[in-house]
């Protein structure tokens, strides 16, 4: 499935617009929540692994559908809705029907995407099934006061010299209200302002995962967010996708995942 992020309006015809296919989408699913469910249940990693994939119910799967049920998940740049789709799937196929309703309940309160583009937001509101909450505003200038336990993303790549300028000083001033110790380089990219938003909305414990160009492990401007991963969260796993390409500006990418907790 193609997820087409709306933020290109930020900016030049043919840049910002990412492609996730289904089974990335579904990989990274798959990796979100197990990384989470690891930390709830630190010896049953081996039956997590077995369960996520292959859907042999646990002997504590009541137990885990209650963890899962009272946390919260968001997509920051939902697109088409490629991650809530695959997510929806992949937890219909693997809990057995009674768990079913409590599922449909958690997965309609308790899960936001964001866009800026109302018509996106429109198109499929009622293609998601269920209900999925969908705002319509700017994730990354909506400020850090709600937090969340998940976050899955495929933030828009554009260039730092494609976003337009009154935008950027609008992130700038928003980022020094919410991060004033955090300076994030004037020739960042716009990815990387996600990648630090999303790991400051993160709850204790809570977990990210994110494709991205791999540029951050390297350039410049990266270096902020490696510092932050350092200082604040754990890398708990990074993974190349053998040189295929899921942006139209021809860029490589990863998969990463990210925990709010002391670095190991």
């Amino acid at each position: 499935m193609e997820n087409v992020s709306s933020y290109t309006s930020l900016a030049r015809p043919g840049e910002g617009v990412v492609y996730t296919p289904d089974p990335v989408a579904k990989n990274m699913v798959v990796t979100l929540l197990s990384t989470w469910f690891e930390s709830q249940f630190p010896d049953q990693r081996s039956t997590i692994h077995t369960f996520l994939t292959h859907g042999k119910p646990p002997a504590f799967a009541g137990q885990a559908l209650q963890r899962l049920t009272s946390a919260t998940l968001c997509d920051p740049a939902v697109g088409e809705g490629v991650f809530f789709h695959a997510l929806a799937s992949r937890l219909r196929a693997i809990f057995p029907p009674e768990y079913q309703s409590a599922l449909n309940t958690w997965m309609s309160t308790k899960i936001t995407g964001w866009d800026q583009d109302a018509d996106v937001i429109a198109r499929i509101r009622d293609r998601l099934i269920p209900s999925f909450t969908l705002e319509h505003g700017d994730f990354l200038l909506s400020g850090a006061s709600t937090k969340y336990d998940l976050i899955i993303a495929n933030p828009p790549y554009v260039r730092q010299e494609k976003l337009e300028q009154e935008y950027k000083q609008k992130l700038r001033l928003t980022f020094k209200k919410i991060a004033p110790d955090l300076k994030i380089p004037l020739r960042a990219d716009y990815y990387l302002y996600f990648l630090v938003a999303m790991c400051l909305r993160l709850k204790p414990g809570g977990v990210l995962t994110a494709i991205v160009p791999n540029g951050w492990l390297d350039n410049a401007f990266g270096q902020i967010f490696r510092e932050l991963l350092l200082s604040r969260f754990s890398l708990r796993k990074i993974e190349t996708l053998n040189r295929r390409r899921h942006f139209q500006a021809e860029v490589n990418t990863v998969i990463i995942s990210v925990q709010h907790r002391r670095p190991g």
